[in-house]
């Protein structure tokens, strides 16, 4: 008899992100202010989630989920995330067998805003409000990245066996 575990992945991110600009701190430090777009969203273990045969550490490019969110960081310090994604992601994985698993992907539309206030220092970007040393991003060119420990986060909620994978999740954004 084959024994079947249907698993439940799902992505726990707060962010939180303040950044105003500050040029005085690094002249050659690129300005925050602008629209960003979310162009990959990297896990450290890759999948193969669109069954196409090929596992891939970008979790965008398997999910064709999150394509239009961005980034909108104010000159006055003020910003905001524009959400109009995110996936429901399940596995089903059989436990008599070492047959990969099998995954269902449904990107559900939503249409959410979150605003933040933000200060830059250099390459680093911050929220004045927020204590925590993990919410901060980093720009790097035209792109920003946040880094997330252990944001990508998937378990078997019926499982006796108690199933969790935990990952780091890095986000990157490009100017637009």
């Amino acid at each position: 008899m084959k024994l079947s575990k249907l698993l439940l992945l799902s992505i726990l991110c707060v962010t939180v992100f303040s950044c105003s600009s500050d040029d005085d701190d690094n002249d050659s430090a690129v300005s925050a202010v602008g629209i960003w777009k979310l162009t990959a969203i990297n896990l450290e273990t890759p999948f193969d989630l669109n069954m196409d045969g090929t596992a891939s550490t970008n979790f965008m490019a398997e999910t064709d989920c999150y394509q239009n969110e961005t980034i909108l960081f104010n000159a006055d310090g003020t910003g905001s995330f524009n959400y109009t994604s995110y996936a429901e992601i399940g596995i089903e994985l059989n436990m008599d067998t070492n047959e990969d698993p099998i995954y269902t992907v449904e990107c559900i539309d939503e249409i959410e805003f979150d605003t933040f206030n933000w200060v830059q220092n250099g390459n680093q970007i911050t929220n004045p409000d927020d204590n925590d040393p993990d919410s901060s991003l980093t720009i790097s060119g035209s792109q920003i990245i946040l880094l997330l420990p252990g944001g990508f986060y998937a378990s078997s909620p019926d499982d006796d066996s108690s199933v969790e994978v935990t990952s780091d999740i890095t986000y990157i954004y490009t100017k637009q």
